[in-house]
């Protein structure tokens, strides 16, 4: 089980809820508390509810997840790994305040996060 210990993450969010471009994509930047960050990029389809990470990209040359200074790090794109991160990264979103009530209102709270 992975445990980021994140202190944010920053996504993208309109009025309605809506957190993904017309094509279906979106990111979302997450900060650890030890100040670590990196980008997850996403594909959020509508029909059948469900979010997936399609790849990590570090930012600022330290990896979260393997605590080692690289740009890139497969431990953290690794599919199982990919998943996880983005479990708990939108756990936090949805519950954070500041997102919260507009995923909530709209449903979006409710997607499975797959592979």
């Amino acid at each position: 089980m992975i445990d980021l210990d994140i202190k944010d993450v920053t996504v993208q969010m309109e009025l309605n809820g809506v957190f993904w471009n017309e094509d279906g994509t979106a990111e979302m930047m997450v900060t650890t508390k030890a100040e670590h960050s990196f980008i997850l990029r996403l594909v959020v389809d509508l029909e059948s509810k469900t979010i997936r990470t399609m790849n990590a990209e570090i930012v600022g040359g330290f990896c979260p997840l393997c605590k080692q200074k690289r740009n890139e790090c497969s431990e953290l794109n690794d599919l199982q790994n990919k998943m996880e991160i983005l479990e708990e990264a939108y756990d936090w979103v949805r519950e954070h305040p500041e997102y919260r009530f507009q995923l909530s209102f709209y449903e979006y709270n409710k997607f499975e996060v797959i592979k």
